[in-house]
């Protein structure tokens, strides 16, 4: 693996009663921390947890002062952040990040703020995220495989959250997407290094036809599910929705939570006032092998005459 660094700049150090230094960098393509090239699998941990494995603790110099920095294009392994700019101070041994931003496939905006430290060999970060994409299909490509008539294209997103980087731990709290014009809850907190387990949780409002059919695409399918099970192994998730269509066909007040792991998945809750005249009110699972799964169900179903789901 080779770094490529360029930078230019300029640079003050006063030393006299009250030490402090002001930086000014820029720079063209820049690598930060390069691509794994030892690595051949087809299928393996998703890139951005991969990124965050591997970043470095944030050096803290000794005296405090103020940074700015901005590259044309910044590489941190196989992620590249155009128009890459900072403006940070450090202070009392912890950063304050004012602003970072940059732009991400997808015309997608990323905006940063928080305080950056380091503990125990990992970076430490408490902020706000904020990604605000302009083309959605462009965005997703980096986590999904775009198919034919893609839902993605010409569709719009802004995602908003809490982020909290600690020692082996990531946290979006708090978070709102807005998508199809309509505003929806959610949080994830995950678990890296050796022990990896995920965490979501998820409260929908009411999606129409396009916001419905544009939220399945965001979400793993196929091999991106196999690289989803092999980033986390284990897991649990609780999401309810107020309304949808989905397949056609309308969905109302649905629920479900529950949690998976290498021997298969487990709904401790699932349930569906209305979904093309089927309702349900139960427990299920689908364990042993996904090619053929064994399939349970305990609880209530009804399901109405001459139901459109049939």
């Amino acid at each position: 693996n080779l770094v490529a660094r360029l930078f230019t700049g300029t640079g003050i150090v006063d030393l006299g009663r009250s030490p402090r230094f002001d930086v000014e960098v820029s720079g063209g393509v820049v690598t930060l921390i390069p691509p794994d090239l030892t690595r051949t699998e087809p299928v393996g941990p998703y890139e951005l947890v991969a990124l965050l494995e591997g970043l470095p603790p944030p050096p803290i110099p000794p005296l405090p002062g103020d940074l700015a920095l901005s590259v044309t294009e910044l590489g941190l392994q196989s992620v590249r952040l155009r128009e890459f700019s900072l403006g940070a101070s450090v202070e009392a041994g912890a950063w304050t990040v004012d602003a970072l931003t940059a732009t991400l496939p997808g015309n997608t905006r990323l905006d940063l703020q928080g305080t950056l430290g380091q503990a125990a060999g990992w970076p430490i970060f408490d902020g706000r995220l904020v990604l605000d994409s302009q083309a959605l299909d462009g965005f997703a490509a980096l986590w999904t495989r775009p198919r034919d008539g893609n839902p993605l294209f010409g569709q719009s997103a802004r995602l908003e959250a809490g982020l909290r980087l600690g020692v082996e731990t990531v946290a979006l709290q708090d978070g709102a997407l807005t998508l199809g014009g309509a505003n929806h809850a959610f949080a994830l907190n995950a678990q890296l290094g050796s022990q990896r387990a995920l965490s979501v949780s998820a409260r929908l409002g009411t999606l129409d036809r396009a916001g419905s059919t544009a939220l399945l695409a965001l979400l793993p399918q196929g091999q991106g599910t196999a690289r989803l099970l092999e980033t986390f192994p284990r897991g649990s998730f609780a999401a309810s929705v107020d309304a949808a269509i989905i397949d056609g066909l309308s969905l109302s007040s649905g629920a479900a939570s529950g949690r998976w792991a290498p021997g298969g998945l487990v709904f401790d809750n699932l349930s569906v006032a209305d979904y093309g005249g089927l309702s349900l009110d139960g427990e299920a699972s689908l364990l042993g092998a996904a090619e053929v799964p064994q399939v349970a169900f305990t609880g209530d179903i009804a399901l109405a005459q001459s139901a459109p789901v049939l």
